[in-house]
């Protein structure tokens, strides 16, 4: 992130309040909903995809870009669906390199289901691998804390059933390549 970067150039270390998108991704199979998490390069655990908003940049390409550079899933922004916007204490994160990040989340879900599955490829510099997990198993993970813990009260909403998500087949009819990304997941890298 140039932006980010360039702020960290001037202040340093120094806490910075940085907006950006959090994407609960989720595909239904049958009775049971899964959620599409990142195992995460910087070593802060489990996490939703998402990160930053660029200069001039909108929350929803926000979300476009991070999905599909997180991912390889490419979408359509207007295929997001606004869920909450987070912050406060329980959003800030001290990184490996000592920068503090105060973090305002505006998060999205979209339906996985709804997508045509195509080979992409995906950036390998902040994602280890993605992995698909029911709520007892994101449960599990905080109960462990196993997950970054900004999206920690993200994902207890979500376990909580605070989030409430509809079919995007309806979407569909009009728009039928709504999202495209790997016909599988579980990217693992050395």
């Amino acid at each position: 992130m140039d932006y980010v970067k360039t702020l960290r150039s001037l202040v340093g270390n120094f806490p910075l309040e940085l907006p950006g998108t959090g994407i609960i991704v989720y595909k239904r199979e049958g009775a049971s909903t899964f959620y599409l998490l990142q195992n995460r390069l910087d070593g802060n655990g489990v996490g939703l995809l998402g990160g930053g908003i660029e200069l001039y940049e909108t929350y929803r390409e926000c979300a476009v870009r991070e999905l599909y550079e997180e991912s390889g899933i490419l979408a359509e922004a207007e295929y997001f669906d606004l869920l909450d916007v987070y912050a406060g204490t329980r959003h800030i994160t001290v990184y490996p390199s000592g920068d503090v990040v105060h973090h305002t989340v505006v998060v999205f879900s979209i339906d996985y289901d709804a997508c045509s599955h195509q080979e992409e490829v995906m950036s390998t510099n902040e994602t280890k691998s993605l992995e698909w997990f029911d709520v007892s198993e994101i449960s599990y993970l905080l109960q462990e804390g196993l997950i970054f813990p900004n999206n920690a009260p993200i994902l207890e909403d979500l376990i909580n059933g605070k989030f409430h998500f509809w079919s995007s087949k309806a979407k569909r009819s009009h728009a039928p390549n709504q999202c495209a990304g790997p016909s599988f997941f579980l990217y693992i890298y050395n």
